[in-house]
């Protein structure tokens, strides 16, 4: 194998070494000649790869003969991993498992190979490998939940000026993402388009989005995911989104409250398994719309003749179209102003966004006021626009406030 060759390999995966370093390994490894074996290959990348804190940590427990004896690995469990439980049985099932050859495996011993292979195995993991599953109670209202959400899922690389991909979603739901974001803005052939408004990233079509996010969306998980539309496009383009919807989401697109009545409570992740949820501007109250989605179903035509009448006389008022409004069931965006009037207004299939900043002061402020109102009532927090890098926010003080949407871009 030459140079390039390995150079490639390993930034593949992820290991970064100083040219000058790696080159040197290199003609070491070959002997000054232009390749190197597999065995010369090994050893290059035994010393690459080396963490010298790992090899300190070996040297800590290991023997003379450079061997952790299983009494060395009890110890070294039950103080280095917590693992306070562990004993000499659990202790000699990892030297069989973990060990490099069979006079290892026969002697009960690590050697530093071995012991590096446990601690990259899921046994030496730092979670507990009965919660890789969903293990918490997910039948509580969604308020209750932190949400993996994401910000400008679109952009795979800077704010103002990188490339908008469908890959940006197709990452982010394969590493777990329940809410995605789509800037929406007019593009030809009325057929709307997704980018960073405003600025000099690249555009990729409303429709492909949405194509790519029903592909993927529930690989990793069944529970919902929010769709959350940031939504700068005129009339009849926002027609042209809520018809790509429907047409491509199908019946996993969340159209109406599940039972039928206006919610008093969110419903639970379990409740919305495999169900797409938008996040939106919605005309008008749930309650009318349910009376009239009620009627139709009973076939009620002077209803029908007096809604279309009153359609025609406001048609030129609204910003959003009926087809797309009526899709925003659970999650209406709603304007923040101040704590008090949220607390006061706002139901709970209503939610707000607010950028950091606003975020740290409206908490300070309010306190436990703000816990309670998002005890029922979602809030989605987004970086602010300085961060034109990509860079990230620490959500952590707004987690402990109850914020459910700490939404932030996935790459950097």
């Amino acid at each position: 194998m030459k140079y390039t060759a390995i150079k490639t390999f390993f930034n593949s995966l992820n290991i970064h070494t100083e040219e000058s370093k790696l080159r040197k390994a290199f003609e070491v490894a070959s002997k000054g000649g232009g390749a190197v074996d597999l065995e010369a290959f090994l050893q290059l990348y035994r010393k690459v790869t080396r963490r010298k804190e790992l090899v300190q940590l070996f040297m800590n427990y290991c023997d003379l003969r450079r061997n952790i004896t299983v009494d060395s690995l009890v110890l070294f469990l039950q103080k280095e991993q917590m693992e306070v439980t562990a004993g000499e049985k659990f202790a000699k099932l990892l030297t069989s498992r973990f060990a490099r050859n069979m006079a290892e495996r026969k002697d009960a011993r690590l050697s530093y190979d071995g012991f590096l292979a446990y601690l990259l195995s899921p046994d030496g993991d730092i979670f507990n490998k009965k919660h890789h599953s969903v293990y918490q109670d997910m039948n509580q209202p969604l308020s209750n939940y932190f949400i993996n959400s994401s910000h400008n899922t679109y952009l795979v690389q800077d704010q103002l000026v990188g490339a908008s991909s469908i890959q940006g979603y197709l990452s982010s739901l394969r590493d777990g993402c329940r809410c995605v974001e789509i800037d929406c803005w007019d593009g030809p052939q009325n057929e709307p388009i997704v980018y960073h408004g405003k600025t000099l990233t690249s555009r990729i079509t409303f429709r492909n989005v949405i194509r790519a996010i029903n592909q993927e969306a529930f690989v990793i998980s069944k529970f919902p995911v929010v769709l959350s539309l940031e939504n700068h496009c005129s009339f009849e383009q926002q027609k042209t989104m809520a018809r790509h919807l429907k047409n491509i989401l199908g019946k996993r697109l969340l159209t109406t409250t599940l039972d039928g009545d206006v919610p008093h409570q969110l419903p639970s992740p379990s409740d919305l398994r495999e169900r797409f949820l938008i996040k939106g501007k919605r005309v008008g109250s749930i309650k009318d719309d349910i009376r009239k989605y009620k009627s139709s179903m009973k076939g009620g035509t002077r209803v029908e003749k007096e809604e279309k009448q009153s359609q025609g006389a406001s048609h030129k008022l609204q910003t959003v179209p009926e087809e797309l409004s009526n899709l925003v069931v659970y999650m209406k965006s709603i304007h923040f102003n101040d704590l008090a009037s949220a607390q006061a207004e706002q139901k709970c299939y209503m939610m707000s966004s607010l950028n950091e900043s606003k975020a740290k002061k409206v908490s300070t402020a309010g306190g436990a006021n703000f816990v309670s109102y998002t005890r029922s009532n979602i809030v989605r927090i987004y970086p602010l626009q300085t961060r034109i890098d990509s860079s990230n926010y620490n959500p952590v003080d707004l987690w402990n406030y109850g914020c459910q949407m700490g939404a932030y871009p996935f790459f950097q």
